[in-house]
């Protein structure tokens, strides 16, 4: 009996994760009209996450972390190691406020400030509806959809679409003046309910990396009150 369950997960694959909702054909702007619908039904976003970042020097460190957010605009990030908080990030209301505590396991390796943690915010940004709103088709493939469109103050931020499943899958932001382009790659969608999410986010830019890996993943739940209040000690970012 033992052996015969070993085969069956082997050919049925039963541990996989339920594959993804797809769509007929349709226009690119239809298309981008119906993410932009769908991304709208989410109203607010928490997760457990294991945080990588890295800053602009390469020096890196893996935190736990619980992500709360509510589009648009309002992010707190909180991470821990081994027990010991790390930082606390708020944004909210276009400002942004850190706290980086002077004692616990990463004191003195690196400065959480000088890493894209900030842009957490900004890149959950871009998973709300306002760019698709607005986004215009650039081109693509069969398979790939371009859209072209406003976000993190730029005209001219280009979005790859999987055609067959709707679901953005890299964001390319070009930095001005020529200098090194940043970009957000959207990986291991899931479903949550019934809305499809990115459960690994790669945010890379010039002052670093973060990567975040979302758990236990809850769309449209409760916000707690004073979510969004930072510490007392956090400094407002510039």
């Amino acid at each position: 009996m033992f052996s015969a369950c070993i085969v069956m997960v082997v050919l049925t694959g039963c541990v996989s994760e339920p594959p993804l909702p797809t769509y007929l054909p349709m226009s690119d702007a239809a298309a981008l009209t119906a993410i932009a619908d769908r991304q709208a039904s989410v109203t607010s976003i928490w997760a457990e996450c294991d945080l990588e970042l890295t800053d602009a020097q390469g020096q890196s460190v893996s935190l736990d972390g619980v992500l709360i957010a509510v589009p648009p605009g309002k992010v707190r990030l909180r991470a821990w190691k081994f027990g010991h908080a790390v930082f606390d990030l708020t944004l909210r209301d276009g400002q942004g406020w850190v706290f980086v505590p002077d004692e616990g396991p990463t004191a003195g390796k690196m400065s959480v400030e000088s890493t894209p943690a900030q842009r957490v915010g900004e890149a959950l940004e871009l998973l709300g509806p306002s760019y698709f709103r607005t986004a215009r088709p650039a081109g693509g493939d069969k398979t790939t959809l371009i859209a072209e469109g406003t976000a993190m103050g730029r005209d001219n931020v280009e979005c790859e679409i999987d055609r067959l499943t709707l679901t953005p899958r890299r964001f390319v932001l070009g930095a001005a003046g020529g200098g090194s382009s940043s970009e957000l790659r959207l990986e291991r969608y899931r479903l949550v309910g019934d809305v499809v999410w990115p459960t690994r986010l790669r945010l890379r830019s010039p002052s670093g990396e973060v990567v975040a890996t979302l758990r236990e993943v809850e769309l449209g739940g409760d916000v707690p009150a004073g979510a969004f209040t930072p510490p007392q000690r956090a400094k407002a970012l510039p």
